[in-house]
């Protein structure tokens, strides 16, 4: 190999060609978008050979047409994503490609190494996960190796010299500025990351990011039976759950039986939509309160006081903007936010907890019993709670109807006692277990039938929403008060971490029925042994890995993301502190919650006249610097002339007087020469000057002459400046006099 391999153009484009395959590597794993991956890197591999490694650039009319169609792009992908991180990173990665095309100065180098730079900001903005971290961690290195040798290489090309080869000994220098400099930069990070306050941009920056984070879950609020297509099966982590008792120790078990995390509450049901009360809904929601760290909303208040058996530890990855859910159990005794703040909004009819903030890690505790074993016993003579409103069709009551009888259960509610109510809807829920199959597949419903009963008296066959449905239904239909119930089941353990792992594949729907006045109950037709093989693994090879690197992966969650106030506390103590920002940025919310859109027209108003502001005051430094440069230099001139008059104890004022007085004679036409004083110079041209100013040049000749030759009994520089005012006046009443 010859030195000429090795020169530094050639080095520098290695290094650039190593970040830009990381960035877009970072980024499409980032996104979970092969597309984006296939396109992008397509694209760069199709410049790399055809424009980068022969140094041909295309025509400038091509990368004009190029730029042409990036921003066509861009823009429908604006139209179709909004603005995201998701639309911003696309249009990146295809100016990327038409860049590479048109490499030409070690400027375009330049913005090559900008763009790489802006992937990688982009892949940490959408993804938190320990992949998106390693790949920031190496694209940092290589992307600091690349800035030193596009530096080196722009220099060579400023001093225009011939690509110099990179030998041995410069190539070793480099790498030791890389290893010190990095260095320096980690430390530098680690201090930052520990110290700086926390959170203090999220409210800035929180509302812009990609759709996925915070929003790609399998929850949804409502529920749309008919839909072609297939059940998302993701494995991407939504929430992690460590369950504790009174005494701190973990209760979790890889068998123990499913946690039922509720989220929406759907109680109105037409042609196959499963939505929240329509009464509820104009009604609004609920309005949400601030609860401080430290503070807690009870939810439920149990007629009896009884202690909570169960803490639910709750970290949602990555919290959806705006009102979103908090997930819990039924009835929870106690939810209280962790490490910060947050706007709650509890509704007391259906016990939905609702947050009110940005997107984002979320945490909070749940302290309750356990649902399965809170006693009821309806007294006798209990009259049931009114029926929903709502049409049950005809054969979704006939059905009901059907599975009652034959189980010998009453199916008239003013027959059937209520203590019975329980047995009605476990039968229900037992007719559907076993004589109904589960599948992934959702086909499409015929047109004209009615989605429930096409799945009850046809198809038989169903994902969790179909019998979430149908269970509820055929409830009502026995005269019993049922409601559909969206949110995740927590069931995958891992052993080492002690915490269950809920993913997107793990959201489900069930329904909850009021077996007795005031008492609801979880119940579950879909069948147990397809329920537990989709939210409960088998253990295999292939787990035992994942469940090592999901190991790792919490350990990065919670020590690298989730590091937050509290955790800085418990490391620092009482060094830790945010000098006054965090209330600072509270009250500033705070005050754009309540001022309205009055505040933020405000606020408006005053950007605005700052940015007019200051694009006048540019013009007017842009068109007359020369002018204000030498003002300014005058102005720091009398300045330090006064300080150091100050320092001295002499007055400046004599110097003022002399150089007055020297204009005065000069724009009289009798300048003053150096070598003659000035009272001599004075009584040769008497008979030229104006009399006016003839007396203003002779007081102020005194004046400098006592401040002269007599320091110990020097004037005031109230005189002085008479003196100064004396002469101004004499010169524009002979200048007025002369343009009369």
């Amino acid at each position: 190999m010859t030195s000429r391999d090795h020169t530094i153009q050639r080095s520098m484009r290695r290094a650039i060609g190593w970040a830009l395959l990381g960035s877009v590597i970072a980024f499409g794993v980032a996104e979970q978008s092969p597309e984006f991956l296939l396109l992008v890197l397509a694209g760069v591999a199709a410049a790399w050979w055809v424009a980068v490694l022969p140094e041909r650039p295309a025509p400038p009319n091509a990368i004009n047409a190029g730029l042409v169609g990036v921003l066509g792009i861009g823009f429908l992908q604006l139209m179709r994503l909004g603005l995201t991180v998701s639309a911003f990173a696309f249009f990146i990665g295809l100016l990327l490609v038409v860049k590479l095309f048109d490499l030409r100065r070690a400027t375009d180098w330049g913005q090559v190494l900008l763009l790489v730079t802006a992937l990688y900001i982009a892949a940490v903005l959408t993804s938190n996960s320990m992949f998106t971290g390693v790949m920031l961690l190496l694209g940092t290195a290589l992307v600091f190796r690349a800035i030193l040798r596009y530096q080196i290489f722009a220099a060579v090309q400023r001093a225009q010299r011939p690509d110099p080869p990179a030998d041995l000994a410069l190539r070793r220098d480099l790498r030791s500025i890389q290893i010190g400099a990095g260095f320096a930069i980690v430390i530098t990070a680690v201090a930052v990351f520990v110290f700086i306050p926390r959170n203090l941009g999220s409210e800035a920056f929180g509302n812009w990011g990609s759709i996925p984070v915070g929003q790609t879950t399998g929850f949804t609020d409502e529920v749309q039976l008919g839909g072609p297509g297939l059940i998302s099966q993701s494995q991407t982590p939504v929430m992690d759950v460590v369950i504790l008792d009174r005494n701190e120790r973990n209760r979790g078990r890889s068998d123990a039986p499913p946690i039922f995390l509720r989220g929406a509450v759907l109680e109105t049901y037409e042609s196959g939509r499963w939505t929240r009360d329509t009464e509820l809904r104009r009604r609004g929601s609920v309005r949400a309160q601030f609860i401080p760290e430290g503070s807690a909303i009870r939810p439920y208040r149990p007629p009896t006081r009884e202690p909570w058996e169960l803490e639910l530890r709750i970290s949602i990855r990555n919290a959806q903007p705006g009102a979103s859910p908090l997930f819990t159990h039924w009835q929870p005794l106690e939810l209280r936010p962790v490490n910060s703040g947050q706007f709650l909004a509890h509704d007391p009819r259906t016990g939905t907890v609702l947050r009110d903030g940005f997107a984002g890690r979320v945490e909070y505790t749940i302290r309750s019993n356990d649902p399965r074993f809170s006693p009821n016993r309806p007294e006798n003579g209990a009259e049931r709670s009114p029926l929903h409103s709502g049409e049950i069709p005809e054969p979704v009551i006939e059905f009901a109807r059907t599975v009652l009888e034959g189980a010998e259960i009453a199916f008239d509610p003013d027959v059937r006692p209520v203590s019975d109510d329980i047995r009605a809807v476990r039968a229900l829920e037992s007719h559907l277990r076993s004589n109904f199959s589960y599948t992934l597949v959702d086909e499409p419903v015929p047109p004209g039938r009615e989605p429930t009963v096409w799945f009850l008296n046809e198809r038989r066959t169903g994902h969790c929403e179909y019998y979430a449905s149908a269970l509820a239904l055929l409830t009502r239909a026995a005269g019993i008060n049922a409601r559909v119930i969206t949110g995740y089941v927590a069931s995958d353990y891992n052993e080492v971490t002690g915490q269950y792992v809920v993913r997107e594949s793990n959201a489900h729907g069930w329904i909850e029925a009021e077996i007795a006045p005031g008492f609801w109950m979880t119940f579950d037709g879909t069948p147990p042994a397809d329920f537990y093989q989709i939210h409960q693994p088998t253990p295999t090879l292939w787990r035992s890995v994942k469940n090592m690197y999901e190991t790792i992966e919490f350990a990065w969650i919670s020590g690298v993301v989730g590091f937050n106030t509290g955790t800085q506390r418990q490391l620092l103590g009482n060094m830790a502190t945010d000098f006054g920002l965090r209330t600072f940025g509270g009250r500033m919310i705070e005050r754009l919650r309540t001022g309205g859109e009055s505040l933020i027209l405000r606020a408006l108003a005053v950007a605005i006249g700052v940015f007019g502001a200051s694009m006048a005051v540019g013009l007017v430094v842009t068109r007359h610097h020369a002018n204000l440069a030498s003002l300014l230099r005058a102005v720091l001139a009398r300045l330090v002339a006064r300080a150091r008059a100050i320092r001295t104890g002499h007055s400046d004022w004599p110097d003022h007087l002399r150089e007055r007085v020297l204009k005065a004679l000069a724009a009289a036409g009798v300048p003053k020469p150096a070598q003659r004083p000035l009272r001599e110079h004075l009584r040769r041209n008497a008979a030229d000057l104006p009399p006016l100013l003839a007396d203003a040049l002779d007081d102020a000749c005194a004046l400098l002459y006592q401040a002269r030759y007599a320091p110990a009994n020097p004037p005031p520089d109230s005189r002085f400046r008479e003196a100064i005012r004396a002469l101004r006046a004499s010169e524009n009443r002979e200048r007025s006099r002369a343009s009369a």
